[in-house]
């Protein structure tokens, strides 16, 4: 498969200069040649140990004032869509550009990309709503539909509107918004 060639050489080593082909070896790489001398995650100033470097850098920059290190957003080599991290993107690369679900239902055959997309689709085999809203008791299949809906009585709005600054609770709300109320900006 050609778009394959592209992603040889994605996962680059966060201590050296080595580059790998997927996340799980660069993270063997790291653990068996880097992680061995383990005062790479010890901070410096306190001597508290972490199991990542991110957590040790978050520790450096909220206890002693370290800025965070620049990361490099992750690139898709397909579409040249940004991520935050590699896990962000290859998520996007398994959905998007090869479209692969290794979530299969056991009762009809269906496939799902992630783990919570599969495990909504059995509430429909079950009719199981095991989860309930404390504020208006509306029942969920899944524990995480229940605190996403729980942020809709917080009045947490993670989604804004980079048009109009308006605030929305869940995403899909906010791609509703931007159709109606900015389609000249979504078709472009």
């Amino acid at each position: 498969m050609h778009t394959m060639s592209h992603l040889s050489e994605d996962f680059k080593c966060s201590y050296c200069t080595k580059s790998f082909r997927t996340q799980l070896r660069k993270r063997v790489h790291e653990k068996s040649v880097h992680m061995k001398n383990k005062s790479l995650l010890v901070c410096g100033y306190c001597k508290e140990r972490f199991k990542s470097q991110c957590r040790k850098d978050v520790h450096l920059n909220e206890a002693h004032g370290i800025p965070l290190p620049k990361r490099e957003p992750a690139k898709c080599v397909i579409c040249e869509r940004e991520y935050t991290n590699q896990n962000k993107l290859k998520s996007h690369m398994r959905r998007v550009h090869l479209q692969e679900k290794k979530n299969k239902c056991e009762r009809c055959d269906m496939e799902f990309f992630t783990q919570f997309e599969l495990k909504k689709h059995l509430v429909k085999h079950t009719g199981a709503k095991n989860f309930r809203c404390n504020v208006c008791l509306k029942a969920f299949g899944v524990k995480e539909s229940l605190r996403v809906h729980m942020m809709i009585h917080e009045g947490k709005k993670r989604f804004k509107c980079n048009h109009c600054g308006y605030g929305f609770t869940q995403k899909h709300s906010l791609q509703k918004h931007m159709s109606s109320k900015h389609s000249e900006i979504v078709e472009k």
